[in-house]
């Protein structure tokens, strides 16, 4: 498991961070123009999505959304003459994932419906006590809302900032300097969970659980 998810990590790594950075700077070296350059590298991630797509017979929302933001910021950038543009694909998808999140903070039910497979692992028993939590303690449910709540507003900060590198610098520049806010919303992601999401979940399922040494335990 722990190999599989370091394999999807670094893969994810490699074609949205990597191939991009090396398509844009080879193909400039060449003297290739800038916007097909950018082009060739956000292709690799929209073919991998497509690939998926095709080799997993299934439709999957994220590929798809990957393609469609590539597809618009594509065309825009073309329209506009701007290729600058074409870096705000990955701003689109975290104003995209930011609104989703703020909108579960205002949809508690449909919060807990999203945590609840999370929290039981497969464990009816986990998921029992999840379920008990969840509807006699109000300050479980205050707490995974606003956890949602500052997870949102800090994707939305992360899209914005991203946003102002790209029309602040180069293109070569932000390519390297996009990834800044990137690296500070991972930071924030990890506190929020740490210190709100994981000290919730954990008291809530120990207090719950009739039995310590039962296999739903904390």
């Amino acid at each position: 498991m722990d190999e599989s998810r370091t394999f999807r990590s670094l893969r994810a790594l490699l074609i949205d961070v990597v191939a991009p950075v090396v398509a844009y700077f080879g193909l400039r070296a060449l003297g290739v123009a800038v916007l097909p350059a950018l082009l060739a590298g956000g292709g690799v991630a929209a073919l991998d999505a497509v690939l998926s797509l095709i080799i997993q017979r299934r439709l999957r929302p994220l590929p798809i959304f990957a393609c469609c933001t590539f597809a618009l910021t594509g065309t825009l950038a073309y329209l506009s003459g701007d290729p600058r543009l074409l870096l705000l694909k990955p701003s689109i998808a975290s104003a995209a994932i930011g609104l989703f999140l703020l909108a579960l903070a205002c949809l508690p039910s449909t919060l807990d419906r999203l945590l609840s497979p999370l929290i039981a692992r497969g464990s009816e028993l986990r998921a029992a006590h999840w379920r008990t939590a969840w509807d006699t303690r109000p300050p479980l449910r205050r707490t995974m809302r606003l956890a949602c709540l500052l997870a949102g507003l800090a994707v939305l900060a992360e899209a914005a900032a991203r946003a102002a590198v790209v029309f602040s610098f180069t293109v070569g520049q932000s390519l390297f300097l996009a990834h800044g806010p990137a690296v500070i919303l991972v930071i924030v992601l990890i506190a929020i969970a740490r210190f709100m999401v994981a000290p919730a979940v954990t008291g809530a399922m120990a207090d719950d659980n009739p039995d310590p040494k039962a296999p739903g335990a904390a």
